[in-house]
């Protein structure tokens, strides 16, 4: 049966609203981002693929689960106070239509096991998260189901938690259908099944059937997502569903997973188990239109007022302190560091994992150096520089060290969890034992000239780029000492700023990097100087610091030893 007429067969109202929804956002009669669009037209090509599919959708699965929520009452807002019950809007019966009818053919299992939506806040994602934690305690039909909400601190938790016990205790006939009974952290149904919430990082003892991570943008480490995903084990149905808006840690498991879900959806990854649906702007609409709000935002008019939308964009648009909040709530844009200097995401955007160093062996290369014996990163930066059409563009490569033992036994958690993911990706790499070995970093460098690069300068930090200078000069290299002031370091990072700006910059996505790009924010001078600061200890920057101080020195014209600027090292 063909998408089309499945959208013009009749159904049950609730699978008519289903396939309404779907078809509308493919056609455009809805406003939808792109991974709206890519969410909905995978649901139509998967229906469309049949007989050598191995699942199928079943209708009356999903009519179960939506008019099972369907008569749980509303717990806030003026529906409460009318006594009303919810009332799933299209989009919505999208989303649990996917997630309760998708089936093994075989097994009659569902298909999905792990399900991330992203929304913007005030469009009711706690009210479904809270609804879909019911049915999986109650309806599921899973001996011993156990349901956790997980957030990183008690209030975070209970605003799952507690809309779904609230919902409970409005449903009498609910609670005698399913042997329920209510306690102060914990709701109790027949066949030992429990809910409760979760904060921090939970034991290993539990065997989740539904875990529902909420904000999870706020958690710094995946441990709550892992223990719960692992715990599933002897589940053959578990459920894990993040629903989340966007945040600001480039860097945190939120950000990473939402990733893996984007390749799930372009078709880049081909994962069965995985559904998600992600709700925001593109990256070229303005975030001040009226039409970007409606985009974003599913329940415009509905659970989130218009007027209150366009009064909280027209406030962000006269105060630049609140575009970034504005941006992450409403329009579910991250936007990283609460004052950060560059562009993160044009700066992502800029990543070509494709590019190959080798083909730059003739072009000018500028290797920016900035190192650290323990805690900190090792940084290189090679940038190579090429004029076309008159502007200088920036390609760049990046190669970022720390010692074992800072890897495993960083103070900061969630620091070790990413430097092992890194290392894992290849994004970062061992350079000693207990302390940084320096002369990995020098032979990485004089191995580039041996190999033929032309390698214009290497300009450093003098802190203990000291120690590898007299190797790389006695090499035929040039060392520039960047003294660590604003007059030396600004004109990096305005040209960085300005060559991201115009398309300018070309990277190799390098992971590390992207996240010290993002940590970056900008500290003035009176004088005009700046410098590149960080928010704390924890948010590193070394990688944007040997790449703005190799830009400072690439974006002069042929001559770049220029005086008060640098001092080049000499017996």
């Amino acid at each position: 049966m063909s998408s089309q007429s499945l959208v013009n067969a009749e159904f049950h109202p609730h699978i008519d609203d289903v396939f309404s929804y779907a078809h509308a956002v493919i056609i455009g009669a809805k406003p939808a981002c792109l991974t709206e669009i890519q969410a909905c037209t995978r649901f139509i090509s998967d229906l469309d693929r049949k007989e050598d599919f191995e699942f199928e959708f079943n209708h009356a699965l999903a009519v179960r689960v939506i008019s099972f929520i369907e008569k749980l009452p509303h717990v806030k807002g003026k529906w409460a106070a009318k006594k009303q019950k919810i009332n799933l809007e299209s989009w919505q019966k999208f989303i649990i239509a996917n997630i309760f009818g998708w089936i093994d053919k075989e097994t009659g299992l569902r298909r999905f096991r792990k399900v991330y939506i992203k929304v913007p806040r005030k469009n009711g994602k706690s009210i479904l998260a809270a609804a879909i934690a019911n049915y999986m305690l109650t309806a599921d039909n899973e001996h011993g189901a156990e349901v956790y909400c997980g957030a990183t601190c008690e209030k975070q938790a209970w605003e799952v938690f507690r809309p779904a016990k609230l919902m409970i205790e409005k449903s009498p006939s609910l609670r005698l259908n399913f042997g329920i009974r209510i306690n102060a952290k914990s709701i109790e149904a027949r066949n030992n099944s429990r809910f409760e919430p979760v904060i921090g990082k939970p034991g290993d003892g539990s065997s989740p059937s539904c875990a529902i991570v909420d904000e999870y943008h706020e958690h710094p480490t995946s441990d709550l997502y892992d223990t719960m995903d692992t715990g599933m084990g002897s589940r053959e149905q578990g459920l894990i569903l993040v629903i989340t808006t966007a945040g600001s840690n480039i860097a945190g498991p939120c950000y990473q997973l939402e990733k893996d879900v984007e390749r799930v959806l372009n078709n880049s990854v081909d994962n069965d188990e995985v559904f998600g649906i992600i709700y925001g702007i593109d990256k070229d609409d303005s975030w001040t239109d009226e039409s970007s709000l409606i985009k974003a935002n599913p329940n415009w008019g509905v659970s989130v007022g218009s007027e209150f939308l366009k009064a909280a964009q027209k406030y962000a648009t006269q105060n630049s302190s609140k575009q970034n909040a504005f941006k992450t709530k409403h329009l579910n844009v991250w936007c990283w560091a609460k004052s950060a200097y560059f562009n993160a995401q044009r700066w992502i955007e800029c990543g070509d994992p494709s590019l190959n160093i080798n083909d730059f062996k003739e072009d000018a290369c500028f290797v920016g150096v900035d190192l650290a014996k323990i805690w900190d990163i090792s940084s290189i930066a090679k940038v190579f520089r090429r004029d076309i059409d008159g502007l200088k563009h920036y390609y760049i490569f990046t190669k970022n060290y720390l010692p074992e033992e800072t890897i495993i036994n960083d103070e900061a958690p969630q620091l070790q969890e990413l430097y092992s993911k890194w290392v894992n990706s290849e994004d970062l790499c061992i350079g000693g034992d207990a302390e940084m070995d320096f002369r990995i970093i020098s032979d990485e460098i004089i191995g580039m000239k041996e190999a033929g690069f032309e390698i214009a300068e290497v300009p450093h930090d003098p802190h203990y780029a000291f120690l590898i200078a007299r190797d790389l000069a006695e090499a035929g290299l040039i060392p520039v000492e960047i003294k660590q002031h604003g007059s030396n370091l600004g004109p990096g990072m305005r040209e960085i700023e300005a060559a991201l700006a115009a398309g300018r910059i070309h990277h190799d996505g390098n992971l590390v990097t992207n996240w010290c790009i993002a940590n970056v924010l900008g500290k003035e001078y009176s004088n005009g100087g700046l410098m590149p600061d960080k928010e704390n200890k924890i948010s590193k920057i070394d990688a944007a610091v040997a790449l703005i101080m190799a830009i400072a020195r690439a974006s002069l014209g042929e001559e770049t030893h220029t005086a008060g600027i640098v001092d080049i090292w000499a017996d």
